[in-house]
């Protein structure tokens, strides 16, 4: 009834209107009537939530540090944004998704962040076992464990509100894994990409033939990739901008040679 209710005063005003209510409500439950009704969402999305960023203080930002040899292993890092960062704002950072795991994680289980989400990987765990932590929310979920991951691989986390809409309160995102036979891979076993969706909740092996073959077959990529308008963009070894479109069933991956 109280559904209904809802319903009923926000279909009779205005949109101008319904936004300055909305406006008006603190930022988690704001987010969260997203999934009460398309229109809401549409209103949340697209007007709300920019107006609130762009009057928004920015707290700070996440970066990958990348410590001197002999000590390889990158650490994600949080620094506030008059950049005068103190050992208690990283334990802040550390603090708001630590307690939300079921281990004690450390700086390098950080793989990565999107759009306020965390994708953490418990590194002692075989297969490898990843998290999506949101430390806004205080949520964290464990993600379905691929018994043919057995090494610790690098993966990415894309997400984005506006692209993906909330279904049943939680958060759709995608999870790309770089399959350990990328290095490897030979003109008969082209690279593939494991890409697991929060929609399915399954894990999809996808090859990921790309041209020209003798160069870009056996690549190494770098660790590290750009999400943006839907596409995920990395870069190889041999000097190309990789592409791949995470709506497309068959990523549609394309090959950029960089300029010498």
């Amino acid at each position: 009834m109280a559904f209904n209710c809802y319903w009923d005063w926000s279909s009779k005003l205005p949109d101008e209107l319904t936004v300055e209510i909305l406006c008006r409500l603190p930022e988690k439950p704001l987010i969260q009537f997203e999934s009460v009704w398309k229109a809401w969402y549409l209103l949340i999305s697209n007007v709300c939530v920019p107006r609130i960023s762009s009057s928004a203080p920015l707290s700070g930002f996440l970066f990958r540090l990348i410590p001197l040899p002999p000590f390889s292993d990158y650490r994600m890092e949080y620094a506030p944004s008059d950049c005068r960062r103190t050992p208690r704002d990283r334990g802040r950072f550390v603090e708001s998704y630590s307690k939300l795991l079921p281990f004690q994680p450390i700086g390098r289980d950080v793989l990565d962040c999107c759009n306020g989400l965390l994708l953490i990987l418990h590194r002692s765990s075989v297969p490898s076992q990843y998290y999506v932590c949101n430390p806004a929310t205080k949520q964290c979920v464990a993600i379905p464990v691929n018994p043919n991951h057995l090494d610790p691989i690098y993966a990415v986390l894309v997400f984005n509100p506006v692209e993906y809409p909330p279904n049943n309160s939680n958060n759709n995102y995608k999870i790309v894994r770089f399959a350990s036979s990328a290095s490897t891979a030979t003109v008969t076993h082209p690279p593939e990409l494991n890409v697991f969706s929060s929609v399915t909740g399954k894990w999809v092996n996808q090859p990921v033939p790309l041209q020209p073959e003798p160069e870009l077959y056996g690549f190494k990529w770098l660790c590290k990739s750009v999400y943006l308008d839907g596409l995920l963009y990395m870069l190889s070894y041999t000097k190309y901008l990789l592409c791949f479109d995470l709506s497309a069933d068959n990523l549609n991956p394309r090959a950029v040679k960089l300029p010498n």
